[in-house]
């Protein structure tokens, strides 16, 4: 059984500690505030592992729970309990986490402050069984369907729709060539974040975009209407609709294809101001193998991110692929799939 007499930090909002309590006091009903670390594991595939509660836990016995979940040690930072909570709880070591959100949950008996943080994960998974009753790896689609059925914790369900809740994703393809290495390296990307959201791709080869006039036309309309009538009102569209936007690009010259060029430097358009995006990503493909040959294309993605206040969720850089097909030969598009996986 859990050692109700265990020493916890209890902290302000902030995750500032300001004082100490016993386990029993935490989960009395003091709504004493304490901090707890969470870690969604997801395999390759997009699946999810959960764990099983014991019957002998004094919070939601017997249900199924995020994979790792335990509280902070006094004096532990969340960085050190993630690691040993892992380690103790599903023996694994090897593991890269991504922090994902803090929030403070709230139910009847307690109230926590939750580092959430989500990895990805294709090795072995032994459970402890002495702390749990078993696990495993769960589809979307068994979540949705278990999903308000008292077979999962209140607190997994409403973490999960906080976190990990459908995206809508805009890919901005900018490779002339139907079919070449960008076009393959984006739908290895779409297979795998299309599991868990709406990916739509907008390919330059598609879409009829002149470059920015730089009349300022779109500045003095009251609809940020541009001069230009082409492909790009439609763009602007969907766009409105994207919670993500990733850029996909073959290298020309150390930078973007022109006709990727000419939609974002369309985007020279107070309508910007009505996006929505949170989040992008990056694939790029080129044919030399230089160390330097995407740092010009990285510092305007850099400088992209930190102007908007986006955030980056990773980025495949593929050097030595030249012909039609030579993607195939390197691991780029498993790591595309698996970045659309833990998207």
């Amino acid at each position: 059984m859990d050692n109700q007499q265990e020493i916890f930090p209890i902290v302000d909002e902030d995750g500032k500690v300001t004082g100490s309590a016993t386990r029993g006091e935490c989960h009395s009903g003091s709504k004493l505030l304490h901090p707890v670390v969470h870690l969604h594991v997801f395999n390759s595939r997009g699946d999810i592992y959960l764990q099983r509660r014991p019957e002998w836990k004094d919070i939601q016995p017997g249900k199924w729970d995020t994979a790792v979940g335990g509280h902070i040690d006094f004096g532990e930072t969340p960085e050190e309990a993630l690691l040993r909570e892992v380690r103790e709880e599903l023996g694994i070591t090897d593991f890269t986490p991504k922090f994902v959100d803090k929030y403070v949950f709230e139910s009847k008996r307690e109230r926590e402050l939750v580092y959430v943080h989500r990895t990805i994960y294709d090795g072995e998974i032994s459970p402890s069984a002495e702390e749990l009753d078993g696990g495993r790896f769960w589809s979307m689609q068994e979540i949705h369907e278990a999903m308000g059925k008292n077979l999962l914790t209140p607190n997994f369900e409403s973490e999960f729709k906080r976190c990990f809740k459908p995206m809508n994703i805009l890919i901005l393809s900018g490779s002339p060539r139907k079919g070449g290495n960008t076009d393959l390296l984006v739908e290895a990307f779409v297979k795998g974040a299309s599991q868990k959201h709406h990916v739509e791709v907008v390919s330059v080869h598609d879409y009829k975009v002149n470059p920015c006039l730089g009349c300022n036309a779109c500045f003095m309309s009251k609809d940020s209407a541009c001069a230009q009538k082409d492909d790009m009102s439609i763009i602007y569209e969907k766009m409105s609709q994207a919670n993500m936007l990733v850029i996909a690009s073959p290298v020309y010259f150390y930078g973007i294809s022109a006709q990727l060029k000419a939609i974002i430097d369309r985007f020279h358009n107070p309508i910007r101001d009505s996006f929505h995006i949170q989040k992008m990503a990056l694939l790029l493909v080129g044919a030399a193998s230089l160390p330097e040959l995407f740092d010009a294309i990285l510092t305007e993605y850099r400088l992209c991110l930190n102007f908007f206040n986006i955030e980056d969720v990773g980025k495949v850089l593929v050097r030595r692929v030249k012909d039609k097909g030579d993607i195939k030969n390197t691991d780029a598009l498993n790591e595309a799939y698996k970045l659309g996986c833990s998207i």
